[in-house]
């Protein structure tokens, strides 16, 4: 199994006309390999199975050892999946094209060293392993703040570490270098794996590209909440005969087609800022129209290189738009300055879906998964989690509601405890998630917390009384301020209890 995390670096000094201090060297797309370097990154290398084309820049790529540092990274992975998984870093590259555009990327290649590949037919398992991927810990050399963050928090280092390294030390009286130079966008994540793996194991909130299947690939899309970052993450089956050489062009695809419309959603932000000003006749702003028209250009097509662009972009971008609805007006304005033509063509591509329905997984303590559902009416979100029971499903607006309930449910789901027992747990959990719908969110959190409490003391092996009878009374004091909806919870309670308490403990 390989997960593959990119992070796009957007690089506004493109477009400014005052002096930068932007190094010269490496000269994107066309730097000299073994011989060119980035400072603090590493040297510049040619691809050895080349690069894509029409992507400029594809068939060079820098090192970016030095840029992300991973530390003791088989035993922390150890720590957390248990002997027996072997992790290792597949790749760190740093990826540009001359214009705005670059990117780092980093590969983990994930395997089972007593059952070869590292399988598992579980959304919930599967979510977990990329989580884990996401949050292994990493060191980038910024002057501060110092220390390691996850892997998913590296973005806001990466930025002003590659501004610092691609920036002339020597006494200048250019304009120093401001923070907003470069940006980041938001990461995407691409997972590859053998079509063994059952489609029951993805998420159920995936969106598949069903016009790849005929490539002998299953590919889907869905996103994922982590540490407040919304992640794309693209799930990629292949069948034994399929071609190496699609499976890697498709990759290498969606990861050029993510860092495209990242840097775009960044250039117009900054646009609508006035950070990058629009000012006709000047060379930034003519280098700004051509990078409008030609990102334009490439985002509209429909195929490329056999596989379906349009499909590919339509799955990865019914979650977001590239300007928010308040944003796009402003940006409309501060481009009135270049050409008609082009400004049409972003004023379409940059349009504000009326209605959005996002559905999300948001990954959770114990790797408890959460789905959740973001309904977009205008310029008003409102988002609702969903917990599910089996083939039964209920919804609550809260979290960390969802995510006790779902965890408690779970845990009684796994255990070896006696059927009477599990079945009066199994219906507490469904009554509480009812009863928390007419309860204030702060009550509500606190019933739920007191389910999860009550769910561990009985499943464990010496159950103690003090912490279940407390648990217990919680959920009943709760569910008197319900009235007649949330009997189930008391009848169940009392069951428990007479369960646990017939049992000795």
């Amino acid at each position: 199994m390989l997960v593959a995390i990119q992070f796009p670096l957007v690089d506004l000094r493109t477009f400014l006309d005052d002096p930068t201090r932007r190094l010269s060297v490496p000269t994107w797309p066309l730097a000299t390999p073994r011989r060119d370097f980035v400072r603090r990154f590493g040297q510049v290398h040619e691809r050895q199975k080349g690069g894509l084309e029409s992507w400029p820049g594809e068939e060079i790529y820098c090192s970016a050892r030095r840029a992300i540092g991973l530390h003791n990274l088989r035993e922390k992975w150890i720590e957390r999946l248990g002997a027996g998984t072997v992790l290792s870093c597949a790749f760190r590259r740093f990826f540009a094209d001359g214009g705005p555009t670059a990117r780092v990327e980093l590969g983990f290649a994930l395997e089972r060293s007593d059952m070869g590949p590292a399988r598992d037919p579980s959304p919930g398992r599967y979510l977990a392993t990329v989580t884990q991927c996401l949050e292994v810990p990493v060191t980038v050399p910024a002057k501060a703040p110092s220390g390691e963050v996850p892997l998913i928090d590296a973005a806001p280092r990466l930025a002003p570490h590659y501004l610092a390294s691609t920036t002339s030390r020597k006494p200048s009286t250019g304009t120093l270098p401001e923070a907003w130079w470069v940006a980041h966008g938001s990461p995407l994540v691409v997972t590859e794996y053998a079509a063994g793996f059952d489609l029951d194991g993805v998420p159920r909130h995936a969106r598949h590209v069903r016009s790849l299947d005929s490539h002998g690939l299953r590919v889907a899309h869905c996103w994922i909440d982590l540490r407040g970052h919304r992640v794309g993450l693209w799930l990629v089956a292949s069948e034994p005969a399929v071609n190496e050489t699609v499976l890697r062009r498709l990759r290498l695809h969606l990861f050029r087609l993510h860092a495209e419309r990242e840097t775009l959603r960044q250039v117009l932000r900054l646009i609508a800022l006035g950070r990058v000003a629009v000012a006709p006749g000047t060379a930034g702003t003519e280098r700004l129209q051509r990078y409008l028209l030609e990102t334009s250009k490439l985002l509209a097509r429909k195929e490329r290189y056999g596989l379906p662009q349009s499909d590919l972009l339509l799955a990865a971008q019914a979650a977001e738009d590239l300007v928010s609805e308040g944003v796009r007006e402003t940006l409309m304005s501060q481009l009135k300055g270049i050409r008609q033509s082009i400004r049409a063509k972003i004023g379409a591509l940059a349009a504000v879906k009326p209605i959005d329905r996002t559905n999300f997984g948001v990954v959770a303590e114990n790797a408890t998964i959460v789905y959740g559902t973001d309904v977009r009416i205008g310029g008003n979100t409102m988002t609702t989690y969903e917990v599910r029971f089996g083939d039964h499903a209920v919804f609550t607006g809260n979290l960390v509601v969802a995510n006790s309930i779902q965890d408690s449910f779970d845990k009684v789901q796994q255990s070896t405890a006696a059927p009477e027992l599990k079945k009066w747990l199994e219906t507490l959990s469904q009554s509480v998630a009812e009863m928390t719908k007419g309860l204030p969110e702060e009550r509500a959190v606190q019933a739920a917390a007191d389910l999860r409490t009550l769910t561990t003391e009985a499943l464990s092996k010496e159950p103690r009384k003090k912490w279940y009878e407390l648990s217990a009374e919680g959920l009943v004091e709760a569910a008197k301020a319900v009235g007649e909806v949330a009997a189930p919870v008391v009848t169940a309670v009392k069951a428990i209890i007479g369960l646990l308490a017939g049992s000795g403990t």
